[in-house]
């Protein structure tokens, strides 16, 4: 009886610990109060590249900004990188690693009167920055979905798009979005899908081998008011 009891507590705990090499926290103490971990990617050899979400408390007030620690296969942060300015509010809206090994992030910066803007930064292997080219929108607000890499070597990225009123204080315009940009950044096309009235967005997306886009996401009718709806759309490769 008891060697039974035995192996059945030796093939429990096999069971549930499967896979499970380590398990680290990456919080921090004060003055970070959020940490989420948004993206992981391979860096260099062993390394991973994560992209965290800090929320990080000021005596004044609270910044919210991005970092890159740079964690080894053990789960131990190495280096972290703060790739923008810790006083002012930025924010990495997605990251890729390309196929020519460099990575593309999608960023959402701010100018000084407060009006945000657009930019696909690019780095090297080893972090360092190549260039920066900013992305035209249609209005200012842009909320992403997935960022991919095409078969022919671009970029696609969706999401949402709409306008913030600052008279109104509400957001109004809203569409789906697709943008095709070239590897530098610049833009090939873009498409928008919906009415003015509603809400909806893309959050992923799939290209066949065709080039032919299938992306999907949501559509609420009336903004937010109304029942949420599952959303597909098919794009062909033009």
């Amino acid at each position: 009886m008891k060697r039974s009891f035995f192996l059945a507590l030796i093939m429990y705990f096999s069971y549930n610990g499967y896979g499970q090499y380590f398990n680290i926290n990456l919080g921090q103490p004060d003055p970070y109060v959020n940490l989420i971990a948004q993206r992981a990617l391979p860096f260099q050899d062993s390394l991973w590249l994560l992209n965290l979400y800090c929320d990080r408390y000021v005596p004044v007030d609270r910044v919210f900004y991005y970092t890159l620690p740079i964690i080894n296969s053990k789960g131990e942060v190495k280096e972290e990188y703060i790739l923008g300015d810790t006083t002012n509010f930025f924010a990495y809206l997605d990251i890729i690693k390309s196929k020519s090994s460099e990575y593309k992030i999608l960023v959402k910066d701010y100018t000084l009167d407060g009006d945000p803007y657009y930019d696909l930064q690019t780095f090297d292997n080893n972090l360092i920055k190549i260039s920066t080219i900013e992305i035209a929108v249609s209005r200012n607000e842009v909320s992403t979905g997935a960022m991919k890499e095409t078969n022919d070597g671009n970029l696609i990225f969706c999401g949402n798009i709409q306008n913030y009123n600052k008279i109104k204080k509400g957001y109004e315009e809203s569409q789906a979005i697709l943008y095709k940009l070239d590897s530098d950044g610049n833009e090939i096309w873009h498409t928008e899908y919906g009415d003015s009235i509603n809400y909806e967005k893309f959050y992923d997306f799939i290209e066949d081998d065709q080039g032919n886009i299938y992306a999907v996401g949501q559509w609420v009718e009336p903004y937010f008011d109304g029942d949420y709806q599952s959303l597909l759309v098919k794009y062909d490769k033009n």
